[in-house]
């Protein structure tokens, strides 16, 4: 709230309109073309005094509400300049080569641009704009009107040939006076941005205006005696300017001290709620937030004491977040602290490392921070996200698409993508060999897809245990199983084979009923380079099928 309280009191203010009516009317008395001239000079007076105050503190003001205005009045003042040494009357006329309509048409703009800047100004209430782009709009209206009086000669007669008025002056009279009318109300419904007594005055000087309009361009218009009217109408308008100086240069002149000081308390309320705000968010923020001088923590919010494993963030305050950091990520996280107090980064981009909580439970974790000034001192503001769920998920999405869920070992698409990396990067043999479950369809059909599962699962065992750890083991088909065995020969292969039959008859031995009894079969085959793997696959499958046909001669086939 714009707020003053060494404004005139009303009885004094009266008195200085008083005084003012009575002057204006003694000079009247004396001559009427003096009067005119006077009055329009005096009324351009206050407002380039407006202008001027205003001008020249602008850069204390948080809304443009009084910039626009007083910027306005410059150019009413300039226009009202003109039209009083352009008075038709005037015998001192400099303009008395120039139509009649000159004087009007310079009074008009002169209503147009200040109706217009009491219309737009309240939107600007809460709201700071640029006091040279204000300036340049108004500069720019009223070149236009200039041009189009003095130079163009086009702008809107005021008298038609007859004598009577235009309906442009008729119809521009009421335009301009619902101007002030719309600010009036504009400005009333805004009311909580200025103090009682300072709205007062602002309000009482565009109904004034208001009024002054209505009589110098509808009654002395319609009704005789012209110059009365316009004495009435005169009158209330340098009346009317000089209230709205008791308002606004009333507030910037009289206490400016006062106004600062209130401008301060305003802006200082803003940046505290602006602080509460912040806080709240990040005291609030289910990511741990955390202050510190070069690892020193000076400040931490709940959920970083959450995430280090203490119960109060006060807990927290003395220590260095450097102890908390997983040994791998130290001189990670010191260059990140050093890169951002030398400024040769702006903010430090995410990334991710592994806390050790104050009980010693290690969490992985994603860490971004930023320099910022707090209390006068340069801190890093660092944001850390637990994401050790995240990482479980995703390790175990990762895990999937390479693995097969019932049995644990690879699937077929892991199997084909490393046949093809090690046809493509090495120039070595490959090992295959073929591995399938004898009667597996059986098994289920008879005892269910459990007994058919557990052999499967029993069967990925079996190759585990006799395979050694250059092995790759797939399981490549429902019943099937491939064995990768990269950089081999025929004895090393000759001699998996035999530790997987021999680990098979340890497990057929463990088992007596016939559901339980695993059976499968094998064959192999070696890919050399520059050879063909498809026969080398298909070499291996014939393989397997001559022994699942020699297993079933000799009864160790769960096939009957």
């Amino acid at each position: 709230m714009l707020k003053n309280t060494y404004l005139p009191s009303k009885k004094s203010a009266s008195l200085q309109i008083i005084l003012i009516i009575i002057f204006f009317s003694i000079v009247r008395i004396y001559d009427f073309l003096f009067f005119h001239v006077v009055g329009e000079l005096a009324g351009a007076s206050i407002v380039l005094g407006i202008f001027f105050v205003t001008w020249n503190t602008r850069r204390f003001w948080d809304n443009s509400y009084l910039l626009i205005i007083g910027v306005a009045y410059f150019f009413v003042a300039c226009f009202d300049i003109l039209h009083a040494l352009s008075y038709q009357s005037a015998s001192t006329n400099i303009f008395s080569n120039k139509e009649i309509d000159f004087s009007i048409q310079l009074w008009m703009a002169a209503r147009f641009l200040e109706g217009l800047s009491f219309f737009v100004a309240p939107f600007f209430l809460d709201k700071k704009i640029r006091a040279r782009l204000v300036f340049a709009i108004f500069a720019s209206f009223s070149l236009l009107f200039v041009l189009m009086i003095f130079r163009w000669e086009n702008f809107p007669h005021i008298f038609m040939p007859t004598g009577n008025t235009s309906l442009f002056y008729k119809y521009g009279e009421y335009i301009i006076i619902v101007l002030f009318f719309l600010g009036t109300i504009f400005l009333y419904r805004r009311k909580k941005f200025f103090e009682k007594r300072v709205l007062g005055f602002l309000i009482a000087a565009l109904v004034l205006r208001i009024i002054a309009e209505v009589i110098l361009s509808v009654l002395s218009t319609h009704n005789g005696n012209h110059n009365i009217w316009n004495f009435l109408g005169l009158q209330l308008k340098i009346v009317a300017y000089y209230v709205a100086y008791l308002g606004i240069i009333g507030i910037e002149m009289m206490s400016p001290h006062k106004f600062i000081v209130e401008e301060l308390k305003r802006r200082g309320e803003k940046l505290r709620e602006s602080e509460e705000r912040y806080r709240f968010l990040v005291e609030s923020s289910p990511d741990a937030i955390v202050l510190h001088n070069k690892g020193l923590i000076m400040y931490a919010n709940p959920a970083a004491a959450r995430l280090f494993g203490f119960v109060d963030k006060n807990d927290l305050l003395g220590k260095y977040i450097q102890d908390f950091i997983h040994s791998d990520y130290k001189e990670k996280v010191k260059g990140r602290i050093g890169r951002l107090y030398d400024k040769s980064i702006a903010v430090a981009p995410t990334f991710e490392l592994q806390i050790v909580r104050n009980d010693g439970i290690f969490i992985d974790a994603e860490v971004s921070g930023r320099l910022v000034n707090y209390a006068g001192k340069d801190l890093i503001q660092s944001m850390i996200r637990d994401v050790t769920e995240k990482k479980k998920s995703q390790d175990r999405i990762k895990f999937l698409s390479s693995h097969d869920s019932l049995t644990g070992v690879y699937n077929r698409y892991y199997f084909d993508d490393k046949i093809k990396k090690l046809l493509f990067h090495n120039n070595i043999s490959i090992g295959l060999i073929i591995v399938d479950i004898d009667g597996l369809k059986i098994i289920n059909d008879n005892y269910g897809h459990v007994s058919g599962d557990s052999l499967i699962q029993r069967t990925a065992r079996v190759l585990l245990d006799a395979c050694s750890d250059k092995c790759v083991i797939s399981r490549i088909g429902g019943d099937e199983f491939g064995v990768i065995v990269p950089d081999t020969n025929m004895e090393e292969m000759e001699l998996v084979v035999e530790h997987i039959r021999k680990r098979l008859d340890e497990e057929e031995n463990d088992y007596d009923l016939e559901c339980n009894k695993l059976s499968f079969s094998t064959g192999f085959s070696i890919y050399e380079p520059d050879g063909d793997f498809s026969k080398t696959f298909k070499e291996a499958d014939n393989m397997m099928y001559v022994d699942k046909m020699n297993r079933r001669k000799t009864g160790k086939s769960n096939i009957a």
